[in-house]
């Protein structure tokens, strides 16, 4: 099972670009329905995880600099 969003975009990528070409098209593709459904599931239900974890990240550092920001000393000073 892939472990986040990355890892399931490039899996279902991956399934795209080996399709077998339709007959006379070079543009349309014959994948399994199934399996490309089930990996869009799979990224939707990754998507808060991850997302939460980026929203913490960035709250973390807008912490960090406004405790830098507001512990340093004035450049008048």
């Amino acid at each position: 099972m892939a472990s986040g969003v990355e890892e399931l975009l490039d899996m279902l990528f991956e399934m795209v670009d080996e399709a077998k070409n339709m007959p006379l098209s070079s543009d349309k593709c014959v994948l399994e329905r199934d399996r490309a459904l089930d990996l869009i599931d799979d990224i939707r239900a990754q998507f808060p995880v991850e997302l939460g974890e980026a929203k913490k990240l960035v709250a973390s550092r807008n912490d960090y600099i406004a405790c830098l920001l507001y512990t340093s000393p004035s450049p008048r000073d």
